[in-house]
């Protein structure tokens, strides 16, 4: 029931009737929402394959309402080509409150905080405060 329940919220990349990329729009508020899930095939990477797959849920996001874009990740350089800012994981309280306080890692998982402003008002990348 949980693939059910998320399925709507993935993108999916399909080269040669295989799949080749994915990636879900995953909200953690009504005004911030998370990239997850952000896998490409090793065949298919540099292709700008993730960077579609990113496009488009920068475009969902917006269209949804979303304020902000976050991801928590280990190659943050991915998503700064992208136009997200790195910033302190505190200012993602909605992503620490969701999945990060329960995960055995916490506080030592080494991935980073990364934020998109969906608004032409957004401050920097900080999420605005709810």
């Amino acid at each position: 029931s949980e693939l059910a329940h998320r399925a709507s919220r993935f993108v999916v990349a399909v080269t040669g009737g295989q799949v080749a990329a994915c990636a879900e729009l995953a909200p953690l508020s009504g005004a911030v929402a998370e990239v997850r899930s952000l896998v490409v095939h090793r065949d298919v990477r540099h292709e700008g394959v993730g960077r579609q797959l990113v496009d488009e849920l920068v475009r969902r996001a917006r269209v949804q309402g979303f304020d902000t874009l976050s991801a928590f990740t280990h190659g943050p350089g991915y998503f700064v080509r992208m136009g997200f800012s790195i910033v302190p994981h505190h200012w993602m309280r909605e992503k620490i409150v969701a999945d990060c306080q329960a995960c055995a890692l916490f506080r030592k998982c080494g991935q980073s905080a990364v934020v998109l402003s969906l608004t032409e008002t957004g401050r920097g990348g900080r999420p605005p405060r709810a």
